[in-house]
């Protein structure tokens, strides 16, 4: 489907060979009523008004810049022929070279109307050179009415020509404007939704940073600058690794290498300004940026969790600790349990699980009141914490009733040893007025199991037998 500009062009290249072929016919008619005229000067309207009715048929396949091309050629070539026959450089046609270069320069290009320029000046030149030789022989002057109507043909046909490139100009420009004041809109849409976006990111508590695919800073958020104490005007350049730090920038490099890849990714990581406190958890989300098809770095959005994984970790610790001593209780246990069957089942490994109860616990609860058995009951848990490795798990299960967790053991023996040392660590905590002492079952893996609970049941029965054989004692699982 042609363009609006198309359609007007399409136009106006029709109005003008229609005034061509009716001035030719004008001019004919003018000739042949003076009478006795030389059918050579019939000739010229003849061919203009064929051309003009040849080039309006051609014009009929919507082909205009083949159209204008032929027109032009068949002009000069009319011009050109009428002058070597006639008048030679006194033939009024001769006046629509200038136009024809004109009107191939506008609507065909420079090269025609060079072209047309060029062959122009050569045939002036021939025609006058062979009048001057007496090989071209001009006729008769022209009637002064003939030489009239030629003259206003020709003017209004350049006229014509000369409104058509003006209005053609006119509509271009006409529609060079439109589609600058659209651009100007566009533009002006485009920075209004800028400043919206620009305001929003400011105003989002998020962490906002665009990177390039060197892994430097573009530019950022005021959030993201006041967090990790950098200018705003030093940011753009600056490699991600030197904000972030080069240890929290490590464990998350692997993920920006894959932003960088195209892939949108989430993770979480731990980046901060100093020590302790001042380190928070954040939620990391990686969009990729391609432009022309190609990585063009990506925009880091970091949302700040450390209230939640706070908050979350202090679920967990009311879940698995004991809330009177701050060990771990029975949920804690468990855990740990089965993390080292699944680590021996993995790598063999020797671990102890030792059930200890407190004798006599109940005689100074009852005596002393519940306060005085708590706080026996957190030093007998400080104690046993402080007998074991920072890797083994004491846990209380309830009551006077204690766990413990001892991995990585070379055998029995290590396994026996440490049993004997928290029996007479908790004896050592007796006073005269709370004699305290403890009674330990001791089971091992793999030998007496490999589930929890057969490791669990037998080492419950060894701590039934030693308080039956006389408490203050352990007992190996039989």
């Amino acid at each position: 489907m042609s363009s609006p500009i198309e359609e007007i062009r399409l136009r106006l290249l029709r109005s003008a060979l229609l005034v061509m072929l009716i001035g030719s016919l004008a001019f004919a008619v003018s000739l042949l009523s003076l009478g006795h005229m030389p059918s050579s000067r019939l000739l010229g309207p003849g061919l203009i008004g064929l051309l003009s009715a040849y080039c309006l048929i051609h014009l009929r396949r919507r082909q205009p810049e083949r159209t204008l091309a032929v027109l032009a050629c068949g002009g000069w070539a009319i011009a050109t022929v009428m002058g070597y026959r006639t008048e030679g450089v006194r033939t009024p046609i001769l006046l629509a070279y200038p136009m024809i270069v004109i009107f191939a320069g506008w609507l065909l290009g420079a090269r025609w109307a060079k072209g047309f320029a060029a062959a122009s000046a050569l045939a002036l030149m021939g025609m006058a050179g062979g009048e001057m030789l007496g090989w071209l022989k001009p006729m008769a002057p022209i009637h002064p009415v003939s030489l009239m109507v030629a003259q206003c043909l020709i003017l209004a046909v350049a006229t014509t020509l000369t409104l058509n490139l003006l209005r053609v100009f006119q509509e271009r420009m006409d529609e060079a404007l439109r589609l600058g004041r659209l651009a100007e809109q566009n533009l002006a849409m485009a920075r209004t939704r800028e400043l919206e976006l620009q305001r929003l990111v400011e105003a989002m508590p998020s962490l906002i940073c665009q990177f390039d695919a060197d892994l430097r800073c573009v530019l950022a958020n005021p959030h993201f600058t006041r967090f990790f104490g950098v200018a705003t005007e030093e940011l753009p350049g600056r490699p991600l690794e030197s904000v972030f730090g080069s240890a929290a920038f490590e464990d998350q490099r692997s993920c920006f290498q894959r932003a960088l890849a195209g892939e949108s990714l989430r993770s979480q990581a731990r980046f901060g300004v100093g020590e302790g406190p001042s380190e928070h958890v954040f939620e990391v989300a990686l969009v990729p940026r391609r432009l022309e098809g190609r990585s063009d770095g990506g925009y880091a959005l970091l949302h700040d969790v450390t209230e939640r994984e706070r908050s979350a970790e202090r679920l967990r610790q009311m879940v698995s600790q004991d809330a009177l001593t701050g060990i771990g209780n029975r949920t804690h246990l468990m855990d740990r349990l089965g993390l080292a069957l699944k680590r021996s089942a993995r790598r063999p490994q020797c671990f102890a699980l030792m059930m200890l109860d407190l004798d006599g616990f109940k005689q100074i609860n009852d005596a002393h009141g519940h306060e005085r058995g708590d706080q026996l009951l957190q030093r007998v848990a400080r104690t046993l914490a402080d007998t074991l490795r920072a890797d083994d798990t004491v846990a209380r299960l309830g009551g006077d009733e204690f766990v413990l967790l001892v991995e990585t053991l070379r055998g029995t023996e290590d396994a026996t040893l440490i049993a004997a040392k928290v029996v007479e660590r908790i004896a050592a905590l007796s006073t005269p007025d709370a004699p305290i002492s403890a009674s330990l079952g001791l089971a091992l893996h793999p030998q007496h199991g490999d589930l929890a609970e057969d490791l669990i049941r037998r080492a419950d029965a060894a701590l039934y037998r030693a308080k039956a054989t006389g408490r203050n004692q352990w007992r190996l699982a039989e």
